[in-house]
């Protein structure tokens, strides 16, 4: 299980998406947060 979170912070004004690729691909390796502009930034447990 990933151990840390990877933050990115838009300060344009425009919004932005990012994509991250991981290789090779595991699927044990991830951790999937529910999260919206303007919420808390979650706990990593």
């Amino acid at each position: 299980m990933p151990l840390h979170p990877h933050y990115l912070i838009n300060q344009g004004d425009v919004p932005w998406k990012a994509i991250f690729v991981k290789a090779p691909y595991d699927p044990k390796d991830k951790v999937n947060v529910t999260w919206l502009p303007g919420d808390e930034l979650p706990a990593i447990e």
